[in-house]
């Protein structure tokens, strides 16, 4: 078997496997991951021949293309899940694998050292204003409502049985069993600013199955077109750090990022995320903290 046929076989059983499902949009990722890097290099190696020794090349390669180190490692992550996957009629591993990440010659990663650039909003703006149709409403989408943008590019209009925007409620729904985590299965509010936004570039009634039916890729060397360099994860931070200096409710800012709000006690008794009221006035007070039009 060969190493692409086993990827393909385990993107499907992960996905599907009654204990532990991914979420769709991780699933996502994985085969993002597989495309852009993994298969072009590897895919046709068989499955057991994908060891310390052939792996170090396709390492040197990522180095190679300035990865930042945690691109990398989760790069290789993806490869090791794949080999580890295989397993014979009893359950047992085909090809177990003691991974050197020494020999490997990994880059480490130094969290301290990581590059995690907010975008300015003079750039978000830009970036909107430079775009066309749909395009426009996903950078004003993830600068105002913090969405990752697997999560983004997984989203439908109105209730389809998966993630959705509901203009008639202002709000994005990420499902549960279709979240990255847990806690990723939220309600984000919109302010009503954005939310019209939305409708006007989006034209809802004209969209028939998912709002933007592209890949990472695709998606990606757009907004670099645009100027932006630093991945859509800065939208995510740009968000964040927005909520924060707006002084929104810490329980809040943890719902409607989608993080978990198991750091305390106290934060394990917080239920304004249940607050919905609450919730869509917050939405309209702290705004957007970025043009979406120019005068």
């Amino acid at each position: 078997m060969t190493f692409e046929a086993r990827a393909n076989n385990w993107l499907l059983e992960i996905a599907s496997r009654n204990r532990n499902p991914v979420a769709n949009s991780t699933v996502k990722t994985y085969r993002d991951a597989l495309n852009t890097w993994i298969l072009p290099r590897l895919g046709s190696l068989d499955l057991s021949a994908v060891n310390n020794k052939t792996v170090k090349p396709f390492v040197a390669s990522l180095c190679t293309a300035k990865l930042s180190p945690a691109h990398t490692n989760k790069i290789l992550t993806v490869v090791k899940m794949v080999v580890k996957s295989a397993v014979d009629e009893n359950g047992d591993q085909l090809y177990p694998r003691t991974w050197n990440n020494t020999f490997l010659d990994t880059p480490v990663i130094c969290h301290a050292d990581q590059n995690t650039p907010v975008v300015t909003p003079e750039a978000i703006t830009a970036a909107i204003l430079g775009s066309q149709g749909r395009d426009r409403a996903l950078y004003a989408l993830l600068a105002g409502s913090g969405l990752r943008i697997a999560e983004a590019l997984s989203l439908g209009v109105y209730d389809g049985g998966g993630n959705y925007w509901d203009p008639a409620e202002a709000k994005v729904v990420i499902r549960p069993g279709l979240a990255k985590t847990d806690a990723g299965a939220r309600e984000i509010d919109l302010s009503p600013e954005l939310n019209a936004f939305l409708i006007k570039h989006i034209q809802p009634t004209r969209v028939h199955g998912l709002i933007w039916p592209f890949d990472y890729t695709t998606m990606l060397r757009r907004m670099q077109r645009l100027g932006i360099q630093d991945g859509f994860h800065a939208f995510r931070r740009f968000r964040i750090t927005h909520l924060r200096k707006s002084h929104v409710p810490s329980g809040l800012v943890q719902f409607w990022a989608g993080h978990s709000d198991s750091a305390s006690v106290t934060d394990g008794y917080d239920k304004i995320k249940l607050d919905v009221e609450t919730r869509k006035t917050e939405a309209a007070r702290v705004g957007l903290g970025f043009e979406l039009e120019t005068a």
